[in-house]
């Protein structure tokens, strides 16, 4: 509670699952009631991450998830890989284990598009 009250945006990573959208509801809820009784909006970011793009369900959780917060999923998408099983493993992270990897290169998508909606963000309370 005390990291959801002192900070300022949330990137929230889902995957696609059902038990995945049941926890995602809860802690949007969580976060609802904590902006309304602090009367301060957190940014939020959903991210799918290990994702499976073959599996209709997680499509179709993914497409429940754009239905019901729009402004809050990411473009960028991390898919299932075996790489990203394996760093853990080696203590590292993916981009130490295998650079020109597929999932670095999602993550470092991830990444630009986060700092990108940061500036976004910066520029609309500026102007």
């Amino acid at each position: 509670m005390n990291a959801l009250l002192g900070c300022r945006e949330l990137v929230i990573p889902v995957t696609g699952d059902y038990l995945a959208l049941v926890g995602l509801s809860r802690l949007m809820s969580i976060v609802d009631k904590l902006e309304s009784r602090t009367g301060q909006e957190k940014d939020k970011h959903i991210v799918f991450t290990r994702f499976q793009k073959r599996r209709r369900h997680a499509r179709e959780v993914r497409e429940k998830v754009a239905e019901h917060f729009p402004g809050s999923l990411c473009r960028s998408v991390v898919s299932e890989s075996v790489a990203l099983t394996e760093s853990p493993s080696f203590g590292k992270t993916i981009d130490e284990y295998k650079r020109s990897s597929r999932s670095a290169d999602e993550y470092a998508a991830l990444a630009q598009e986060l700092i990108e909606r940061g500036h976004a963000r910066y520029a609309s309370r500026i102007a």
